[in-house]
């Protein structure tokens, strides 16, 4: 059984049971051969880890530590929530430090991305479910992108630069929670430039392509 959540004609949500799906296209194959056929697809790669921002995770995860040792230490008579805070903190920033990069690459292996006539695709691939969220590309008015020296980096559409958003984009890339959610974004693909190049022909004239 397929649920489908609509927020608005700009962005479907798509949730299903794995098996559900399998099931649904092999009864359905006429009306899979209709669908939008993909003319681009690609994967974030999983070797590019590290961005820009890592200059304030790396230190700040350092600084959390030390705190939450010396909080520890100071307050080893405290009440038990203040030493119940100071352990969660030491946890939190040795997954910062030595974890919080694997996770990523684990997450980011699950995702794949496709670009059709219509829209653009974001598939990840869960433990019991798929989702599938589409934007369709006469809705695209607006692409903010970070890019690395060697041409790889992460788009954003539609991104909206309010300082509340800023602030999550900080983390949406960081392997930090499920920040990456709240935006519809490719993460990390091998030549950011080549695809721009690619797609701007096929969204509105008024498209605003902006580094961030």
């Amino acid at each position: 059984m397929l649920k489908y959540f609509c927020t608005n004609k700009e962005v479907i949500f798509l949730k299903a049971n794995v098996n559900a799906v399998l099931e649904d296209y092999e009864e359905n194959e006429q009306t899979q051969k209709e669908l939008p056929k993909p003319i681009w697809s690609g994967q974030p790669n999983t070797k590019h880890n590290r961005t820009k921002y890592d200059w304030l995770f790396i230190p700040l995860s350092w600084f959390i530590l030390i705190i939450a040792i010396f909080w520890r230490v100071a307050l080893k008579d405290a009440a038990v929530p203040l030493q119940i805070f100071s352990y969660i903190l030491m946890l939190f920033s040795v997954y910062c430090l030595f974890f919080r990069n694997h996770f990523k690459k684990k997450k980011r292996s699950k995702i794949s991305y496709e670009v059709t006539e219509e829209d653009i695709t974001i598939i990840i691939t869960k433990k019991k479910d798929i989702v599938v969220k589409q934007l369709a590309l006469q809705n695209i008015h607006f692409i903010g992108y970070s890019m690395r020296k060697d041409g790889s980096g992460t788009l954003y559409f539609n991104f909206p630069k309010t300082y509340k958003d800023i602030i999550i984009m900080l983390f949406a890339n960081s392997g930090i929670g499920r920040f990456d959610e709240k935006f519809f974004a490719f993460f990390e693909l091998d030549d950011v430039e080549a695809f721009l190049s690619f797609i701007k022909d096929k969204l509105p004239e008024d498209l605003v392509c902006e580094k961030l």
